[in-house]
């Protein structure tokens, strides 16, 4: 996918690092537009370092909007767009 095309929704579910989920928001934030809604897999537990990124994100973002999810296993998803 080249970064001309854009992306109406995302589903993330990679190796749940930190360094890694920034890494993967970067690459994608060209291809994302005002309408974009991003999921993040594993962002209600503390476990990995998906919640600290989309936490930083917002807090840093102020444009962005947050909805953390619990699921039965308590890892949880985690919603990202635009406030638009």
């Amino acid at each position: 996918m080249n970064q001309e095309q854009k992306l109406d929704f995302v589903f993330v579910d990679t190796s749940h690092d930190y360094e890694t989920t920034k890494k993967e928001w970067e690459a994608m934030l060209p291809m994302l537009t005002d309408k974009s809604v991003v999921t993040f897999h594993d962002a209600f537990t503390d476990s990995y370092g998906v919640k600290r990124f989309l936490q930083e994100l917002v807090s840093q973002h102020p444009e962005y909007k947050l909805l953390i999810l619990d699921t039965q296993t308590n890892t949880g998803f985690g919603v990202i767009r635009k406030n638009v």
